[in-house]
């Protein structure tokens, strides 16, 4: 079997529809999330360091660091996180 190469105009047209169809595909995953950020504290108001951050009904968490403060991507259509501390 012969592979027939293009080179020329027709492949470059190629090529750049082939990178706007990825861009487009990776630009919309991107409007189909949102970034989240929060903080956990006790009820003396202090920081919890350690405490997991998930959306619920996916895999999708974080944990807190030193000061108590999160931040990750979730889908869209998410309504909330849970949280929990050992």
């Amino acid at each position: 079997m012969r592979l027939k190469i293009t080179q020329g105009p027709t492949s470059c047209k190629a090529l750049l529809l082939l990178w706007g169809l990825l861009a487009a595909g990776s630009m919309s995953a991107q409007v189909a999330e949102k970034t989240i950020r929060g903080a956990v504290r006790d009820e003396l108001s202090a920081p919890v360091a350690g405490a997991t951050v998930l959306v619920p009904g996916t895999q999708r968490g974080t944990t807190t660091n030193a000061a108590g403060t999160f931040e990750f991507r979730v889908p869209r259509s998410a309504q909330g996180v849970q949280v929990s501390f050992p």
